[in-house]
């Protein structure tokens, strides 16, 4: 009923629109500020050419890659890329989620638009770094169908951080072309020869250089009044740009610039913009829609033969802000749109089929304030910025220690949200392929302090973004229903919790009794099921999944159990649909044995059904109802890693070498950094590729690298060179020759095969502080 009224109230806006009065005061706002640009002209603050160059050379050394003119990126060469600037990691095609076709929802496809504090921070560099306080990852990956890495500078490439992270989870992520009204030279894009447009031909090479899937067109600026035939011109640079790409690359156009060479935001589908529309793969609204617009647009898009599908209406997420300068932001609804709010725009789109393009998501680590640095290294509680992102996500309740500047306070950000997540109306994607599934649970941060370090001592913690893997579900029902169990009747519930300590990773699963014992109303929980022996058992799905059977395919679970759950029988369980109209689900339960201080690796072979169209569509943990005689949360098990990859034999780590360990150096003087380099073989070159399972064309059969310093990891790798820093050799050099330049550490390279838990080592690299020197370093954080 929620949505049918949602669809009315919606419907009613469009139609009524046309009788609100204009908002003059805004309208004057633009005029002045319009009428003062033309006068006075922008002034130029920014760095000078020298000081951008010197900055540009010090990010390559960080694995960055953008150009803030023309001139830089028409001088552009592949051959110029440093070898970390590359992603290594393939994008994982992705299934469509089997439907259990109970919801009635119509999700809607999400593009997630980056634009965090400027780019190109520290933490999505190649290395790890060390914080205090979190920043944007975005742990909802399996909700978003594609990415774009934005900036303010005029080409901007996704770092390879991001691109591997993304394309891990199956997302397709795209760079963002952007000329704002202080660009000079934009009439370059349109200058060809004999039919070749040079700035396209770049834009591809770029894409297909350095591993991601296409580009944001973004022209917020008009060209000179000389330029002749622009409509017709700028439709073939589109055209060009897609032709050099290719079919497997993505070019999406932004709604600003118009066919009357007017930078004039239409907010859906119009003919001022449908020959841009039309040229592109994908159109990307700006955010100030209303519902007529989303009317006008499915109009015109069926005239001309365009699929709803392709029309991204965008979403302000800031616009729920009221601290910022300038006229209030808008966006749907226009009553406390963007937000917490945003999935109320996305279930009115996804009524609608159209997708949504969520600008600005990082909003939640950006807008509020709460925890300083120095509170943040002594408590365990998750930041606010992940606290705020499962509000906006999930709909759970808002945290009480954070707070923000809007006028109105954090009153303004308590409207509709819990029964309106993104996650609720967004379309879900299953983890992994059609034959591969790989996750270890990394969550990108991990516990940045020593063994042996107090809790106020050193930085909390380790970042590093391109190590972020599949993450599981981790609640046995809604983030609103969890937030509110102490109203419901008793039950036992399964939970997890990401484990993100400095040396070990994976999920923990624990089982808690919740609820009231006060009441007597039956209970809303799922009921338990009955599995082996006819006894109950409680489920915790873990992951959508959506694999063929008829193919041979063997899960490989990786865990470990307390000695306090040597009792408790406890395992995994697959869920299977059935073809039909009914969408029926059938289970199997794979008891997990226990072993007293050991890790384990459970097979389970997946069941073969070749002559029924049976997918494997869910891997979860389970346990039978337990007696708990304690309030708090019983731990029962940790996984650490799991795999689902064909049965047949695949290559193993005695098929591959790691070879030729040695320090080289990088850069341009006066900027340049000591790396530590390798390269790689194998004799079985027959084994290079496997059916279903990934390889790079930069690292081939190896996901990443693992870096050990004195046996202490001190990073991971996915390129075949790791940058080296003093600040490795000063924590890691033997007690006795501490801070001495003649102190020698031994360093190793350990290759992690895709799909495989066991590691390619290399031989050991002995080095002094003195090889290294005073070239090893990335530099620090700025502002930009």
């Amino acid at each position: 009923m929620a949505n049918i009224a949602g669809f009315f109230g919606f419907v009613l806006h469009a139609l009524f629109r046309p009788l609100f009065i204009p908002n003059w005061k805004r309208i004057g706002w633009h005029l002045g500020k319009r009428l003062k640009d033309i006068l006075h002209g922008a002034p130029d603050t920014g760095p000078s050419k020298e000081e951008r160059l010197a900055q540009r050379r010090q990010d390559v050394l960080k694995g960055f890659a953008y150009f803030d003119t023309f001139e830089e990126l028409e001088n552009w060469r592949p051959e110029d890329v440093d070898p970390i600037q590359i992603a290594n990691t393939p994008l994982l095609p992705r299934q469509e989620l089997v439907s259990q076709g109970i919801t009635g929802l119509k999700p809607s496809k999400i593009l997630l638009c980056h634009d965090y504090k400027g780019g190109y921070h520290d933490y999505e560099s190649i290395r790890p770094v060390d914080v205090d306080v979190e920043d944007y990852t975005c742990e909802y990956l399996q909700y978003i169908d594609t990415f774009i890495y934005f900036s303010h500078k005029l080409v901007c490439v996704p770092p390879p951080t991001w691109i591997n992270l993304l394309h891990r989870n199956g997302v397709k992520v795209l760079g963002t072309f952007i000329v704002e009204p202080q660009s000079i030279d934009v009439d370059r894009i349109l200058q060809e020869t004999d039919g070749n447009f040079l700035v396209a031909k770049q834009l591809a090479c770029m894409a297909d250089t350095f591993g991601f899937d296409g580009w944001l067109l973004n022209i917020e600026k008009k060209f000179p009044k000389h330029t002749e035939d622009r409509t017709n011109r700028l439709v073939k640079f589109i055209e060009s740009l897609k032709q050099h790409a290719g079919d497997d690359k993505q070019v999406i156009w932004y709604d600003a610039l118009t066919i009357d060479n007017e930078v004039e935001h239409q907010n859906g589908l119009t003919s001022n913009n449908l020959p841009f529309a039309r040229a592109s793969d994908a159109l990307f609204t700006n955010y100030k829609w209303m519902p007529a617009n989303v009317f006008e647009a499915r109009r015109i898009a069926k005239e001309h033969n365009i699929s709803a599908e392709s029309i991204f209406f965008g979403i302000d997420v800031w616009a729920q802000s009221t601290n910022m300068s300038g006229p209030p932001r808008v966006t749907y609804p226009p009553e406390g749109g963007g937000g917490t709010n945003t999935g109320v725009a996305v279930n009115a789109l996804g009524n609608l089929n159209f997708p949504t393009a969520i600008f600005a998501p990082a909003w939640t680590f950006e807008h509020f304030h709460g925890q300083d640095k120095e509170s943040s290294r002594t408590q365990q509680a998750p930041p606010p910025g992940r606290l705020l992102e499962q509000t906006m996500w999930e709909g759970a309740n808002l945290p009480e220690n954070v707070k923000c500047d809007c006028k109105r306070g954090m009153q303004q950000h308590r409207m509709h949200f819990q029964n309106h997540p993104i996650t609720r109306h967004a379309r879900e994607y299953p983890a992994g392929s059609a034959l591969y599934f790989e996750t270890n649970f990394n969550r990108a941060y991990s516990d940045g302090r020593q063994e042996d370090a107090m809790p106020h001592d050193g930085p909390r913690y380790s970042a590093q973004l391109g190590a972020q893997s599949i993450l599981p579900h981790l609640l046995p029902m809604s983030r609103k229903a969890w937030d509110n169990l102490h109203k419901r009747p008793p039950a036992q519930v399964l939970y997890g919790e990401i484990l993100d300590g400095r040396d070990e990773r994976g999920v923990m699963i624990y089982c808690k009794d919740v609820g009231q014992a006060k009441h007597k109303s039956p209970t809303s929980m799922p009921a338990a099921p009955k599995v082996e022996q006819g006894l109950k058992a409680h489920r915790l799905r873990l992951f959508n999944l959506n694999m063929p059977t008829s193919t041979s395919l063997t899960a490989h679970i990786t865990y470990d159990r307390p000695r306090s759950s040597r009792n408790i029988k406890l395992g995994f369980y697959l869920a299977y649909s059935n073809p039909g109209p009914q969408a029926s689900r059938s289970y199997t339960y794979h008891r997990s044995p226990y072993a007293p201080d050991n890790t384990i690796t459970q097979t389970i072979p997946i069941s073969t059904d070749p002559s029924h169209d049976q997918r494997l569509v869910e891997l979860g943990a389970y346990v039978h109802t337990i007696e708990n005689t304690t309030p708090e949360p019983r731990f029962l098990l940790c996984i650490q890693h799991i795999t689902i990859k064909p049965t047949s034999s695949i290559p193993t780590p005695s098929d591959y070498e790691i070879t030729d360990l040695h320090i080289t150096t990088r850069g341009i003087t006066p900027y340049t950094q000591k790396r530590l380099a390798w390269t790689f073989h194998s004799d079985y070159p027959s084994h290079a590729k496997i059916t279903g399972i990934p390889y790079s064309r930069t690292t081939g059969p190896f996901s990443h690298f693992l870096i050990l310093l004195n046996g202490r990891r001190i990073g991971t790798a996915h390129a075949c060179e790791f940058p080296l820093l003093r600040r490795d050799f000063d924590a890691r050099a033997p007690k006795d020759g501490e801070g001495e330049v003649d102190a020698e550490v031994e360093i190793q390279v350990q290759g992690v095969l895709f799909g495989c838990r066991d590691r390619v080592l290399s031989a050991v690299l002995r080095v002094t502080m003195a090889e290294v020197g005073e070239e090893a370093g990335i530099g620090g954080e700025r502002e930009r």
